[in-house]
C-alpha cells in the first residue's frame, strides 16, 4: 500500500483553538487574536519527539507487518 507523502495526519481547527480559549479565558478569541497566535502554535509542538516516541513505543525494530508485504505473482 503506497501512501501519499503529503497526506495530513493531524490538524488544528479554529474550533479547537476556541475550545481551549473558552476553557482558559472563558471566551472566544477574536480573529485578530487568532492571527497573533496561529503561527506560534506549531513552534510549541515538538513534532520530531512526538513522532519518534510513538514509533519506538509501537513499532518493533526489524519487524515488518504482514499487511506491509507485497507479493508479486508472475504468470
Amino acid at each position: 500500500m503506497e501512501m501519499k507523502k503529503d497526506k495530513i495526519f493531524y490538524y488544528l481547527t479554529i474550533e479547537d483553538i476556541q475550545d481551549v480559549a473558552n476553557e482558559q479565558l472563558g471566551r472566544d478569541l477574536s480573529p485578530n487574536e487568532i492571527e497573533q497566535i496561529k503561527d506560534k502554535i506549531a513552534e510549541k509542538v515538538n513534532w520530531y519527539d512526538a513522532i519518534a516516541y510513538t514509533i519506538m513505543e509501537n513499532i518493533t525494530p526489524g519487524v515488518v507487518s504482514k499487511s506491509d508485504l507485497t507479493i508479486e505473482v508472475s504468470e
